[in-house]
């Protein structure tokens, strides 16, 4: 989940401590846990993203 995916479920009533972005599970975390979506942004940007989740 990403930052955007999380404002959006928060204004639909998610309870803040039910919420957790992908990136937070990171086992060598950097500043930004939020994960952008790649789908606009092409081939090398989808293969970052799916090694971060790896």
């Amino acid at each position: 989940m990403e930052r955007y995916h999380s404002a959006n479920l928060r204004r639909l009533g998610a309870k803040e401590d039910r919420l957790v972005l992908l990136g937070a599970f990171d086992p060598e975390p950097s500043l930004d846990v939020g994960l952008i979506d790649p789908v606009e942004f092409g081939q090398d940007t989808y293969a970052e993203v799916f090694a971060r989740i790896e």
